[in-house]
């Protein structure tokens, strides 16, 4: 495949697309490791900022409905199937959220809130993410997402 039959190949591929940040910021990183997992649907392996991530939601999710420290730790990890993650960066991200226990069993709070926007006109490509959580406090809304800012590299790829 030529330069241009692969630049006209992602074109079409992004007309009518719903996109993630996650997912662009990889195509950004690395078109290659782009293109394996969105167009070849090729399965990355579990990488430890991907269970970082993913673990530390989790802890934040459950102290957030309710859950002791130690409770929600042990369930963000069980929901990695208890990697090996680094834990002592794991309990300091999860400490760093500075969540306040059963926040999101108060009114107008919700947690991890699906929201799709257009980037344009009809037809045009979709942004959709996840927010962490949503509150809505004296008619004011607050959104807050949290990120590890840990990612994989695009050398760790094996085709």
């Amino acid at each position: 495949m030529t330069d241009e039959e692969f630049k006209q190949h992602v074109e079409n591929l992004m007309k009518d697309q719903v996109f993630s940040y996650s997912r662009l910021k990889l195509f950004e990183g690395c078109p290659f490791r782009w293109y394996l997992k969105y167009v070849k649907n090729h399965e990355e392996s579990d990488s430890m900022p991907l269970m970082l991530g993913k673990a530390v939601h989790k802890a934040i999710e459950e102290k957030l409905l309710g859950k002791s420290d130690k409770e929600a730790l042990l369930q963000g990890w069980k929901e990695v199937d208890y990697y090996a993650i680094d834990l002592v960066e794991y309990e300091t991200l999860f400490q760093r959220a500075n969540v306040v226990r059963g926040d999101a069993l108060r009114p107008n709070t919700e947690v991890e809130k699906h929201f799709t926007l257009p980037l344009d006109g009809d037809g045009s490509p979709k942004l959709q993410g996840f927010i962490d959580i949503v509150q809505q406090i004296f008619g004011t809304y607050s959104f807050t997402d949290w990120k590890s800012n840990r990612c994989a590299t695009c050398s760790t790829i094996t085709a």
